[in-house]
């Protein structure tokens, strides 16, 4: 290859990179603060915590939810039984206070059981659909993962450079003439004025942009 060709091209490439270089640092200086871009916080991973209600548990209150259900409509049933034995002049008016005070107070109790009760199957049903809820996530986050990795492997392979078998190269073109003084002459004659190119370039660029 003709060495001034040689100097051409790279003359030519010095011209490009510096303009790259300097319109890259521009954009780069006048890029707001605000734009640059946070690190990204990785998502923790959800941790499982204990459960306060364990299944026995729930399981019992379940079934003495409904006892107490029950013995609430009994209670109810009984009190609606004592006024209306009190106007069919079955019982006086004070035994009807009497049993309509025990009553209450049954009611009462067997309320506080069942607040309780709903109370401890809430909490209960709440951990279960929690822990559901945390299991499905991480399968899924799993299934991603592995898809994940198998895409990022074939994404490697696909982008790994295939190998080119070596050029054979010819004995004339193993062969360098020996550069006269004014082929020397000429090159770097031709690479200063392309550098001096580029710097008046980049002098009319910066002037441009201070006047901006």
């Amino acid at each position: 290859m003709d060495p001034i060709d040689v100097a051409i091209g790279l003359g030519v490439g010095f011209v490009i990179g510096s303009l790259m270089l300097y319109f890259s640092s521009k954009i780069t200086s006048k890029r707001p603060k605000d734009e640059v871009e946070a690190p990204t916080e990785k998502s923790l991973p959800p941790i499982a915590q204990e459960k306060l209600v364990q299944t026995p548990e729930l399981e019992k209150a379940r079934k003495e939810l409904n006892a107490l259900l029950l013995e609430k409509e009994l209670l109810s049933g009984a009190l609606t039984r004592v006024y209306e034995a009190e106007v069919q002049n079955k019982i006086t008016k004070e035994e009807r206070e009497q049993l309509s005070n025990k009553y209450r107070e049954q009611l009462k109790v067997v309320e506080e059981k069942l607040s309780n009760a709903e109370l401890l199957i809430e909490v209960g049903e709440l951990e279960n659909l929690r822990n559901e809820l945390l299991g499905l996530f991480e399968r899924k986050i799993g299934q991603i993962e592995s898809r994940l990795n198998r895409a990022k492997t074939r994404l490697e392979e696909v982008r790994a450079p295939i190998p080119k078998p070596p050029t054979p190269v010819r004995a004339e073109q193993r062969e360098e003439k020996p550069k006269t003084k004014a082929e020397e002459a000429k090159v770097e004659d031709k690479v200063k004025a392309l550098r001096d190119e580029v710097l008046q370039a980049l002098d009319r660029l910066e002037q441009m942009d201070i006047e901006g």
